[in-house]
């Protein structure tokens, strides 16, 4: 968390919950994300991480810090640790723990060093880029029963692998007009292959980003690709223009765009209305599984053959049901464009025949040299040459 009155939102949290329940112990769940501070490690007794990106471990890491803070109260865990801040501030793809990349590396060296006696608990969190503060990056946390000196070295030993490792970090994204190329030639077909997943990672509204870019849906209007759909594109007021028309209707609109100068330009298109609906649906998983989704009034609207999902709230592409409650079967669909990092990956990977991920131009875009970064720690890597 960052907030206008405390950079470092999550110790300012801590700091008054501590000043509320004095001694007893406290245990904190975190997302991957998080960029650990030593003030978050100073005021709670335990941390505990999602070990996974997409996060589909977050139900274990709850119920595994719980059973810590019971061996606390009782009187058989007394914690000590260690944080690690190597000079690194990870983009967000390359934080995937579901294939080789150097987060998934340090993730399984935990788990190893996790079984040693005498550990407790690691948390390799990857942190967040798009924070401008001096916590932002990833951090290493090792949790022992007392003993100090084991907590400094296997924490040293991963922070010492992820450096390594750095180089790795870096990711080049697929141009948008090479990524377009694959689009029209590739795709689902009679035999079942599967679709090819366009990750527009630049605009993804779970990073922050407006979800509303318009750069992949225009060019793919352009190449005259068919048989694609888009998930999810943020315009109340194209919703209520849907809306207003009813099912079957016709509209001209402009659509997304709307938000900033950094999503492409509003697209003027034609279409008719497929589908109305209250945006509602409860995750496949296995993110989230069970959780219900929110979308706020939804549309479908066809567009020369594509499926556009356009949404009243911004929401990211991490469940196949974003498509099949518009009835929408992604499975079938010869391209998927998905407002998405990297959670997409838990419910579409299996699916896809190809993922690529799209160097587009928005908020979240992977290249961390395009920020203007005032409060980052100095030296750091990617962004500096250290």
């Amino acid at each position: 968390m960052v907030a206008e009155n405390a950079r470092d939102g999550d110790a300012e949290i801590l700091a008054r919950v501590r000043a509320a329940v004095g001694d007893l112990p406290i245990a904190v769940v975190t997302d991957l994300h998080a960029n650990l501070s030593q003030a978050m490690v100073d005021r709670a007794d335990l941390i505990v991480g999602y070990d996974t990106y997409p996060h589909v471990d977050m139900y274990e890491r709850a119920v595994e810090a719980a059973g810590l803070l019971v061996q606390i109260v009782r009187g058989e865990l007394r914690p000590v640790r260690a944080l690690r801040k190597p000079p690194l501030l990870p983009p967000l793809p390359k934080q995937c723990t579901t294939y080789d990349t150097p987060m998934r590396a340090l993730v399984e060296l935990a788990h190893r060093r996790e079984r040693d006696a005498g550990i407790v608990s690691i948390t390799v969190a990857a942190g967040f880029p798009y924070a401008d503060v001096p916590e932002a990056g990833l951090g290493v946390l090792v949790t022992t029963n007392g003993e100090q000196e084991l907590a400094d070295r296997v924490a040293d030993e991963i922070a010492t692998l992820a450096w390594e490792r750095r180089e790795e970090f870096v990711i080049r994204c697929t141009s948008v007009e090479e990524a377009l190329a694959i689009a029209a030639e590739t795709g689902a077909d009679a035999s079942g292959v599967g679709p090819v997943v366009l990750a527009d990672t630049a605009d993804n509204p779970g990073a922050g980003a407006a979800c509303d870019g318009t750069v992949l849906l225009r060019g793919l209007l352009a190449r005259q690709v068919r048989g694609a759909a888009l998930a999810a594109l943020w315009d109340p007021e194209a919703v209520s223009l849907c809306r207003a028309e009813g099912v079957g209707g016709n509209v001209e609109l402009l659509l997304g765009g709307k938000t900033d100068e950094l999503h492409g330009e509003p697209l003027a298109v034609r279409g008719y209305v497929k589908l109305l609906s209250d945006g509602r649906f409860r995750n496949h998983g296995p993110m989230n599984t069970g959780a219900e989704t929110r979308m706020g009034p939804t549309a479908v609207l066809v567009c020369d053959g594509i499926e556009v999902i356009v949404t009243s709230n911004r929401d990211q592409a991490l469940d196949a049901g974003v498509f099949l409650s518009q009835g929408i079967d992604p499975a079938t669909t010869r391209v998927l464009v998905l407002k998405s990092s990297v959670h997409y990956r838990a419910a579409f990977e299996p699916l896809a025949a190809r993922v690529v991920e799209v160097d587009t131009p928005d908020l979240s875009n992977s290249d961390l040299s395009r920020y203007a970064y005032r409060h980052v720690r100095r030296p750091i890597f990617p962004l500096d040459a250290t």
